[in-house]
């Protein structure tokens, strides 16, 4: 993501939050025609790239990822979820909250695989999110 060089586990995990979004809504969470499209789509999905996290900011102002219409900028915590949650109606506040964590711009602030299969997701139980599936799949 925003053309780093280093490929290790963080990646991965942001892959698999995608995947896992995908599986509440049917669709591809970021369904961009490019790189710089997608990368727009998570702007605005999650906000602007922080500043907290500079060498991302950097490589973000690098490619004209800044100032985005649309884009949320330094969005809350809440923001971020509500906006996840418009964009899947039928997950749980415990799925959404995995996902957010998954799709951070910044990878150190992912959590490591070993963290997310620790998550209230796993450990809890997830027929809250089943019954909602059900019940959209009607």
């Amino acid at each position: 993501m925003l053309r780093q060089k280093q490929y290790d586990q963080a990646v991965d995990v942001f892959a698999a939050g995608c995947i896992f979004a995908e599986l509440f809504t049917g669709d591809p969470l970021l369904p961009g025609s490019s790189e710089t499209d997608m990368l727009h789509r998570l702007s605005r999905l999650i906000g602007c790239v922080p500043s907290s996290w500079s060498q991302g900011f950097e490589m973000a102002a690098g490619i004209g990822l800044m100032n985005l219409p649309g884009a949320l900028v330094c969005p809350s915590r809440e923001q971020v979820l509500a906006s996840l949650q418009k964009v899947m109606p039928a997950a749980s506040t415990t799925a959404l909250d995995l996902i957010c964590k998954m799709i951070a711009w910044n990878p150190r602030e992912r959590p490591t695989c070993q963290e997310c299969l620790k998550h209230p997701y796993f450990v809890g139980s997830r027929h809250d999110d089943a019954s909602k599936l059900q019940g959209a799949q009607k």
